[in-house]
């Protein structure tokens, strides 16, 4: 099988385990709605601490933080299928590294993301009361999609080391609650520069900006580079940890290789 097939087979494989998965009620009911009230819990933190300007504040940086279950911790779940059933050494042989199959069938944990996203700045905005943010939002709402992308490459990153070990939930877990609060979607950027430079180099925080500079009407092109740019860093982070995870697998049967 060629590579552009194997990809594409990748692809296919995907959204047949999310269909598998996630069919349309659970879907809705399991994991549409809890993020929904789960983001709308922040909002409303922002109210209590902020008014009317910090509940506005969290449902702008809200839309952008919705996609991080999905995009990091579904999108950790892709490997982990694999390891689950024992096909992990055999996917690793594969014309395309791992990582990129991985990446091909994650795409549908990718497309949950933007639909949390598009959930988030409707319902936000709708359950808090601040309707003149829907539009807003939704015309500015490709703006996440270089976070989608620097997201899911980070949720392939944490999960390397952790395949075929017991620690795999703490990883993705704690990526996301990480992001949760360095991100700028809740609090303004902190002054602390180790959190600052933290936040920086991981995804969500420049989309975030970008978002925020979009609907003030100010410019958004560099930090939307930058987050690209933050995205193609933990590509590289991701394939290099999963070469090494592959190589130490094989030569003494363990992690991925274990099962």
């Amino acid at each position: 099988m060629s590579s552009p097939d194997l990809l594409a087979a990748n692809v296919r494989l995907g959204w047949l385990a999310v269909r598998h998965e996630y069919p349309p009620m659970v879907y809705l009911v399991g994991v549409l709605v809890p993020e929904l009230l789960r983001l709308l819990v922040f909002c409303l933190v922002g109210s209590l601490t902020g008014g009317v300007e910090g509940l506005r504040f969290a449902v702008v940086g809200c839309a952008v933080l919705a996609v991080a279950s999905a995009c990091v911790a579904h999108m950790s779940d892709v490997p982990m299928w694999d390891v689950w059933s024992g096909t992990y050494p055999q996917v690793s042989l594969g014309r395309v590294p791992a990582i990129g199959q991985d990446a091909a069938r994650g795409l549908p944990m990718a497309a949950q993301g933007v639909v949390a996203a598009a959930v988030a700045m409707i319902g936000l905005p709708l359950l808090t009361g601040q309707l003149d943010l829907v539009w807003p939002l939704l015309r500015w709402g490709w703006v996440v999609l270089p976070a989608v992308f620097s997201a899911s490459m980070l949720g392939l990153a944490v999960i390397a080391p952790a395949l075929g070990s017991r620690w795999d939930t703490l990883t993705y877990n704690s990526a996301t609650a990480v992001l949760t609060v360095v991100s700028g979607a809740l609090f303004a950027p902190a002054r602390n520069p180790v959190v600052d430079r933290v936040g920086a180099v991981l995804p969500l925080r420049h989309s975030v900006t970008a978002l925020r500079n979009a609907l003030a009407g100010r410019p958004l092109g560099t930090e939307l580079a930058l987050e690209a740019c933050v995205g193609v860093g933990w590509a590289i982070v991701a394939a290099l940890l999963y070469r090494g995870q592959d190589r130490r697998g094989r030569r003494h049967g363990t992690g991925a290789f274990a099962s």
